[in-house]
């Protein structure tokens, strides 16, 4: 998701942890700014830059990193030191481990949110998110940006109750029917 405001650009991301498919979105990002202006990039890039970033028998493909490295470098990008050195595992067995550092945003763990991919094909979605982008807050620029995300993730649950139900407990409730049918 991208959002221009107030003179820059700030994107979201979840990329795929298929390189092929990865492609596609370091295409995309090479377009995203074409004037050159401020540009915030935060999320999960699902790549690294060097092997030392990934811990586990499986190492990134040096193609990976490559493309990875030129779309940083190509959009002149630097990563933002976050004081934070979290570790993601899989929870498999040690032989079958994979670790990898996540120096992004950590997720709040008292507030639980679930983005679903279906909502950006409803047509007020843009709307909604233009409109809860454009209240005025005050602050230091990553105080707003917090500050928005916030507000939106709110909007976002409401909008969600309202036009579609609660998708949460309908896809567990869903969830539940089918293991039922399987048992």
């Amino acid at each position: 998701m991208t959002i221009e405001c107030n003179g820059s650009i700030d994107t979201i991301v979840h990329a795929s942890t298929l390189y092929m498919q990865q492609r596609s979105l370091w295409q995309e990002l090479a377009h995203l700014n074409p004037l050159n202006i401020s540009w915030l990039i935060m999320g999960d890039f699902n790549a690294y830059l060097s092997p030392s970033e990934k811990k586990s028998s499986l190492r990134p493909t040096s193609a990976s990193m490559e493309e990875f490295r030129d779309t940083v470098n190509m959009n002149q990008l630097i990563e933002a030191p976050t004081g934070y050195m979290l570790t993601l595992t899989n929870n498999q067995k040690i032989h079958r481990r994979i670790r990898g550092w996540y120096d992004r945003i950590p997720k709040p763990t008292n507030a639980p949110f679930r983005f679903f991919n279906m909502w950006t094909s409803h047509p007020d979605f843009l709307e909604v998110v233009k409109e809860n982008w454009k209240v005025p807050i005050e602050g230091h620029s990553l105080f707003i940006l917090s500050q928005k995300l916030k507000k939106l993730k709110q909007k976002l649950k409401h909008w969600n109750k309202y036009v579609f139900g609660n998708l949460g407990t309908k896809i567990t409730e869903a969830t539940h029917n089918l293991e039922a049918l399987q048992h």
